[in-house]
């Protein structure tokens, strides 16, 4: 769980890293398809959403085993 952890910490960062990173070079304009100028980012956030529910699943099956 730890290593999920982690990882989804990584993730999570990466993504926020790229989006800074994109917006303040490419100067996405705020309309309403402001997403679509981060696909990139798309990966690293599905990641991030596996490894939240890979964390959560591991909580859940340690809880059970501690019973």
């Amino acid at each position: 769980s730890d290593v999920c952890s982690s990882d989804l910490a990584v993730a999570l960062a990466l993504a926020g890293a790229y989006v800074v990173q994109r917006q303040t070079r490419a100067h996405v304009p705020p309309t309403f398809e402001w997403p679509l100028g981060f696909t990139r980012a798309h990966a690293l956030g599905w990641t991030a959403v596996i490894l939240l529910a890979a964390a959560a699943v591991l909580e859940l099956l340690g809880r059970r085993q501690d019973r």
